[in-house]
């Protein structure tokens, strides 16, 4: 198996096609968060503040062990949050916020590829990510033209 993947690797115009797949959805996931100059929805500045708050809660400046309990178990964001308080190390909250739905949203195309290639169907599928009905397409194998 790895042998034909690097058969397909050698062919100059399938190298060319990755490429150009991964810079557009670099290009799609990019775009939008960088292009507005507040954050975009509701709920980003909320995400950025409960991340915040993870991210000091053993800080004793901060205070917030007098007025919060910890309670990550039932958090369906935990993953999020801690990306992005391991990201306000380095950046400002606003940038970090953006960085960490960038990767989160670049690393989805993988996850269904994953999902894909586990369940013996082409991988490429999980480039149909951005569909709305994309997980059906993909639990079904469905490689046409047509939007699921």
């Amino acid at each position: 198996m790895l042998r034909r993947a690097l058969k397909r690797i050698d062919q100059p115009a399938a190298a060319i096609a990755g490429l150009a797949a991964v810079a557009l959805c670099g290009y799609v996931v990019v775009l939008p968060l960088w292009a507005a100059h507040t954050p975009m929805l509701t709920d980003v500045p909320f995400h950025t503040a409960t991340a915040a708050g993870i991210r000091h809660y053993f800080d004793p400046e901060w205070h917030f062990q007098e007025q919060f309990a910890l309670r990550l178990v039932g958090v369906p964001y935990l993953s999020f949050y801690g990306l992005i308080a391991a990201l306000m190390t380095v950046f400002s909250p606003l940038v970090a916020t953006r960085i960490a739905i960038a990767l989160m949203l670049a690393l989805l195309p993988a996850g269904f590829a994953t999902l894909a290639w586990g369940m013996r169907k082409s991988p490429l599928l999980g480039l149909r990510c951005d569909s709305r009905n994309s997980l059906r397409a993909v639990l079904r194998g469905h490689s046409g033209s047509r939007w699921v």
